[in-house]
């Protein structure tokens, strides 16, 4: 009786050793040379975003007759929108907000190129060497929404 029990023990501890053993660990999948060059792009627009934030609000503290009607300015930013919504200021301080804008605005374009790179990646490599012919409309459509996140072809590290 003794043996049975410890013969089932061994036989447990031996089962377990081999799940654990042949369990596929959870390993992070390499990113992509286009997801790298669509993150590095993305990261240095936020850099870029972040120091005209500061150089907007250093020329809004030294031009004290500027008011900004920030709520107005509409999307896309044009030079005329600015220089409408904000009264008093002077080139240099409208300027810094164009820019902070217009950078404001490339952002959202690289996040959603961020977020889609490796999707629109899939759907080239399964069509570059397609005829045109033989495409699916999925695959089409699949290229239009890539193309009009300018992801089709993937922008890669020049």
């Amino acid at each position: 009786m003794i043996y049975r029990a410890l013969s089932v023990i061994i036989f447990a501890g031996f089962a377990s050793a081999q799940l654990a053993s042949t369990a596929t660990p959870t390993t992070k999948q390499a990113e992509t040379p286009e997801h790298t060059y669509a993150r590095m792009q993305y990261d240095l627009a936020q850099h870029e975003l972040d120091e005209s934030k500061k150089d907007y609000a250093e020329r809004l503290m030294q031009d004290g007759a500027c008011k900004s009607y920030d709520a107005l300015i509409g999307h896309p930013v044009t030079i005329e929108s600015i220089d409408e919504r904000m009264v008093g200021c002077n080139y240099e301080t409208r300027k810094s907000r164009y820019v902070m804008e217009k950078v404001g605005e490339a952002l959202t374009q690289l996040k959603a190129q961020l977020d889609h790179v490796d999707d629109c990646l899939k759907v080239y490599l399964s069509t570059i060497d397609k005829k045109l012919s033989d495409q699916t409309q999925r695959e089409v459509e699949g290229i239009k929404a890539c193309q009009s996140e300018r992801l089709y072809p993937p922008p890669r590290a020049k």
